[in-house]
């Protein structure tokens, strides 16, 4: 028997270190190799990436990063870092929290029937303005009715929402908007009509007049009369319904601005103080207050930005409530989470599928405690059909069930890049939170208009890095589909909505006798002089009491409300969707879209690059872009340009070639009588002076303006006539 002859690479006698064999650089050592490559420029200016946070991210993070954070720390521990308990997900997934905002109560209660038995495991009662205001469909504005949700005006609407659901089973999250009190009593009513136990429901009452003046721009009674309100359902609440938290804190009214991660993180900070402050006056203590709370957040496109933003957002609720001597109460504060509108699209909208996985995957990481997903279509339909709803649900499924993430515990933590980024959130945040404090509190900084300015500078910033692409919306500013067709808008019929409910409550109030009429009356009488408000409120729904009536009668003696600007919701898109718009208005013209040709001067080493960018430019402004073989002359190129039939031609070749091939090009267009208007594909800095005078009308590269460069365009193709 032969030996087996030893591989000769492989030393047994030697063991396998990796320490040893590939040993660790410095971060000096690695900057040492990285700087010959930038190639004289500053390290800070071309590796570092600015924020609209006002943090620099780095290109490499390293231990040295999260030193100042504790080695000891623990999912669950004291500071609430890596989340509020020790298991996170295990036994306990989020919520998967949808809102359906259908107008009319069957239509809510179909939808709701079919997606509770298809995966969804929360009750959102998404309510339109008129209800959230107190007000009876029938006497509402139009266009207050159906607008963002249900419209609730009476018992019976109630009962046709939630037929058939089985509330202690589910939890339930009611849209309060900047009072719940007559809305609750709606709620109770309903509850003991159907004999369900109300201690036995789990879930929220989200009232927050902080965000509706916000988003709404007004509060109809004042701040004396809301505060009140709200400090009576707190302690109706503790008594009644003890499962449901009273209070909520919601910064998406800031986020659908435009505002910043800190901003919003700030803005949290500063409504927590208003409601301590304020219902500390009202004999609601601190404890009470964190325990009724559940907090919503807006979520981004920027992944890691968004796990910090949670883990930074329970760092500093805790330093708040430290402040007023609370700690452990922390961890009763339910975490909410909705993905941004600002980055949705008409366009390629199956794209927003893409958008709303990552934000709500960052979001999972992040730890919240329950997450809706937008429908793809949100933008553009007033009513998520069934398919938008299914895909919307099943991002959530998936994460849950195919990528398992509930079997997660703060899979960020330890990382260099996201621990240090947690940690810059936070002081950022804080000191937002301060300078906010200095203008008097979030109620005066809304105000007085200072939040407006401070989104609007950011706001501003956004929309300029979009239009010079350094932001990208695929499938918008970049990779557009220039063929792709727009969503159809359709809206809710809101003035068929408030018929339909108009038929409703006259059949509603001509329906009870003289004897019910009498007992709504004396409810109603009593609920005016403040005897027993909520119990009363509850006796009159009983009895047939509409929402509007309840509402009167409650706020019968209310003072005189508040009106601010409102922060007008933002969408990233909207400026490139106008010329994809007039795109296809042309094209539906006998001239057709505008068309701009690209003409390639030599090999295509010396015009590829250019070409393809300067065609993924222009399509986004719903030109047609028409493209020829390499061209040998500037003569033959202008030719081919003018019997093109384009309005404007963008020369595609290399810097050194411009100053002898653009002039010859622009005579030739001249000699032809061709009003084409001629582009350079590039930024030849040393003869753009020389190129200008020879007739160049822009120059197409890296870091224009889009928007300018099309608008300038259409005006030039005869934009009205186009479209």
């Amino acid at each position: 028997m032969t030996e087996t002859p030893k591989d000769p690479l492989i030393k047994l006698d030697k063991q396998c270190t990796l320490k040893d064999d590939f040993p660790v650089p410095t971060h000096e050592e690695w900057l040492s190799i990285v700087e010959p490559f930038l190639k004289g420029a500053p390290f800070e200016k071309k590796l570092c990436t600015p924020t609209y946070e006002g943090i620099t991210l780095k290109p490499l993070y390293i231990r040295a990063d999260r030193d100042d954070i504790p080695s000891d720390m623990y999912p669950g521990g004291d500071d609430g870092l890596r989340g509020n308990t020790a298991a996170a997900y295990a036994g306990k997934p989020w919520i998967v929290n949808q809102e359906l905002p259908f107008a009319l109560a069957e239509d809510f209660n179909k939808a709701l029937l079919n997606d509770l038995q298809k995966g969804q495991t929360g009750v959102t009662l998404k309510l339109d303005t008129a209800t959230r205001l107190g007000q009876d469909a029938d006497y509402a504005k139009t266009e207050d009715v159906g607008d963002e949700g249900l419209s609730i005006s009476g018992l019976r609407s109630l009962e046709r929402a939630l037929n058939g659901v089985e509330l202690p089973a589910v939890e339930i999250s009611l849209d309060g908007g900047f009072s719940a009190l007559p809305f609750l009593a709606l709620f109770k009513a309903y509850l003991d009509k159907k004999g369900v136990d109300p201690t036995a429901l789990k879930g929220s009452v989200n009232q927050d007049p902080f965000a509706f003046l916000a988003g709404k721009g007004f509060l109809p009674v004042n701040t004396d009369t809301v505060f009140d309100e709200i400090a009576e359902t707190i302690t109706w609440l503790d008594g009644t319904m003890p499962g449901l938290k009273g209070l909520g804190i919601s910064t998406l009214p800031y986020h659908d601005a435009g505002a910043n991660v800190v901003q919003e993180l700030a803005w949290m900070l500063s409504t927590l103080v208003e409601w301590i402050n304020r219902l500390e006056e009202r004999d609601i203590t601190p404890e009470r207050i964190v325990r009724h709370l559940r907090i919503t957040l807006g979520v981004g496109p920027f992944f890691f930005m968004e796990i910090a933003r949670f883990r930074a957002a329970r760092l500093l609720v805790r330093r708040v409530l430290e402040a007023y001597g609370l700690k452990e109460s922390a961890r009763q504060i339910t975490w909410h989470a909705r993905p941004s509108r600002t980055n949705q699209t008409l366009y390629d909208p199956y794209v927003n599928i893409l958008r709303t996985t990552t934000e709500a995957f960052s979001a999972i990481l992040g730890g919240v405690d329950s997450l809706h997903t937008n429908t793809f279509h949100e933008m553009a339909v007033g009513e998520p059909s069934a398919f938008a709803r299914r895909v919307a649900r099943n991002i959530q499924i998936i994460l849950r069930e195919e990528c398992h993430l509930d079997r997660l515990i703060d899979p960020a933590g330890g990382s260099y890049f996201v621990e240090a980024l947690t940690r810059q959130v936070a002081e950022e945040a804080w000191s937002s939170f301060q300078k906010t404090e200095e203008q008097g509190g979030l109620m005066k900084a809304l105000e007085s208009g200072w939040i407006h300015n401070e989104i609007s500078a950011v706001r501003k910033a956004r929309e300029k890095d979009y239009r010079k692409r350094k932001q990208v919306l695929v499938g918008i500013n970049m990779y557009a589909d220039i063929k792709q067709k727009k969503l159809e808008a359709v809206p809710v019929d809101q003035k068929a909505i408030q018929k339909t409910r108009a038929e409703y409550l006259k059949a509603f109030r001509v329906s009870p006798g003289q004897k019910e009429n009498q007992a709504v009356m004396m409810h109603l009488e009593n609920l005016s002089r403040n005897k027993q408000t909520l119990e009363t409120a509850v006796q009159a729904v009983s009895a047939g009491a509409t929402l509007g009536e309840v509402s009167r009668s409650l706020r019968l003696s209310a003072g005189k409300g508040l009106s601010i600007s409102p922060l007008l919701p933002y969408r990233a898109a909207e400026i490139f969707e106008h010329f994809r718009d007039m795109g296809w208005q042309a094209e539906r013209t006998e001239r057709g879209r505008p068309k701009i040709i690209l003409v390639n001067m030599g090999p295509p080493k010396q015009h590829k690059i250019r070409s393809e960018f300067s065609r993924g430019f222009l399509e986004p402004g719903g030109f047609e872009i028409l493209d020829t073989p390499a061209q040998s002359s500037p003569e033959e190129a202008a030719r081919t340009a003018h019997e093109s039939g384009a309005f404007a031609a963008v020369l595609c070749s290399t810097d050194e070639s411009y100053p002898e091939i653009v002039p010859v090009f622009i005579k030739k267009l001249e000699d032809l009588n061709s009003p084409m208007k001629v582009i350079v594909a590039g930024r030849p800095r040393e003869s753009m002076e020389m190129l200008e005078k020879a007739g160049v009308f822009r120059f197409l590269y890296l870091g224009a303006d889009a928007v300018d460069m099309y608008e300038d365009l259409w005006k030039t193709a005869g934009g009205e006539d186009h479209a």
